[in-house]
């Protein structure tokens, strides 16, 4: 699932029309329906808030609890790309301000091993 598909589920869910989550954003409707059909990726922050607005955590929106891997290698390594990086934003703006500049010079340390900036590539999906 997209972020989009998410969004719209949970808000459904949650009984909220387009209209009144786009007040509740202070957006336009046309930018809640660009966000739900995925025409439109909205940026962290606004993921966020829209998180915030539903009274979910933004994980729910970022991450699918059940989705199924594609075939296509590029697709895979796209997902598996994304994936750490929604779980370190996650963690990252849980953290304070001292924590965050601690955070970002752990993470500038460890591009400069080399072991952890090598190319890793997945494992060739198994055949059906």
């Amino acid at each position: 699932m997209t972020i989009g598909e998410n969004l719209k589920r949970i808000r459904k869910e949650k009984g909220i029309t387009q209209e009144q989550l786009a007040k509740m954003l202070d957006l336009s409707v046309m930018s809640i329906r660009r966000f739900e059909s995925g025409a439109v990726e909205p940026k962290l922050k606004m993921i966020n808030k829209i998180a915030e607005a539903l009274g979910v955590k933004s994980s729910d929106l970022l991450l699918d609890v059940a989705f199924e891997l594609p075939s296509d290698q590029k697709e895979i390594q796209a997902i598996a790309d994304r994936l750490p990086r929604y779980k370190l934003l996650e963690a990252f703006e849980r953290l304070n301000y001292t924590g965050k500049w601690i955070a970002a010079e752990r993470i500038q340390e460890l591009t400069e091993i080399e072991r952890y900036t090598e190319q890793e590539t997945l494992p060739d999906q198994p055949q059906n």
